[in-house]
Parts: structure tokens; C-alpha cells; sequence
């Protein structure tokens, strides 16, 4: 299966506010047709054990209004060797009200993402994530050797 092309950002770091670690952020762009189809945040921690995603769909182009676009949030964690992705609630996602019901369109909770037509398309960039995205994979392969 061929994937989307994914668009990726230098990484940003910072404190984690609650342990003093440093903190990922990634921005990445998802393009089909080469347009963008896609959007997601990736942010991860030293000394934590999952990354967490808010994944966001719809139209990006400059005149797409932010209301056209659906947001998942969900955990990608290693459990017995294997990635396990989890969809959240918005309230949980960890993202500030700069996030929320604003550029990634509104994120869903958790019970209404697994009803969503777009809930496999959320599922397919998870593994396209573990499957091209370096910081992650290192990451989670760091998490998984400890």
C-alpha cells in the first residue's frame, strides 16, 4: 500500500511541565493528490511512556475555514513489543485551548471518534507514524528497551 507523503518540521523542545524533561513537538503535513489532506502533532517527553497525537482532517488550504476540518486525538504506546494506539478524549489530549475548537478543527472525544467515518483514516496515519516518522520511532524504541 502506498502512503501519503508526510511533510516533516524540524522539531521543536521545551520543559516538561511535570517531571523538568525535555519535551518533543512535531508538526507534519500530509499531502494527497498533492494537497493537503492532513495535519498532526506529535508530542513526547523523556522518562514518559506513550506520544501523544492530535491528528487533524480536512481541507488546509488558505480559504478552508477551520469549522471544515475534524481532529482526533489519540496515545501511541509499545505493549508487549508491539504499538498500541489508543483514541482520547479531547479533554485529555494535552493540547491547550489554542488547539482545541480552533486551527485542527474540533477534537472529537473519545466515543464519537470511534463512530467517525474518518476513524480509520485516523487509524492509517497512526501507522504510517510508527512506520516513517524517525523521532518517534526512536523514541518509543527507547521506551520499549527500558
Amino acid at each position: 500500500m502506498a502512503h501519503d507523503p508526510i511533510e516533516f518540521e524540524e522539531p521543536k523542545y521545551s520543559t516538561c511541565e511535570c517531571c523538568g524533561q525535555t519535551s518533543t513537538h512535531l508538526v507534519r503535513y500530509v499531502k494527497r493528490d498533492d494537497a493537503a489532506f492532513a495535519v498532526y502533532l506529535a508530542d513526547f517527553s523523556i522518562g514518559h511512556t506513550q506520544v501523544n497525537v492530535l491528528a487533524s482532517f480536512g481541507g488546509w488550504r488558505e480559504e478552508d475555514p477551520w469549522e471544515a476540518r475534524t481532529a482526533f486525538a489519540f496515545t501511541i504506546r509499545v505493549i508487549d513489543d508491539h504499538y498500541s494506539v489508543s483514541l482520547i478524549d479531547a479533554a485529555d489530549c494535552g493540547y491547550d485551548s489554542n488547539y482545541k475548537d480552533g486551527v485542527m478543527g474540533r477534537i472529537l472525544d473519545r466515543a464519537e471518534a470511534l463512530e467517525h467515518p474518518l476513524k480509520q483514516e485516523a487509524f492509517d496515519l497512526s501507522d504510517h507514524i510508527v512506520e516513517c516518522d524517525r523521532p518517534v520511532i526512536e523514541f518509543l524504541d527507547e521506551v520499549a528497551g527500558s
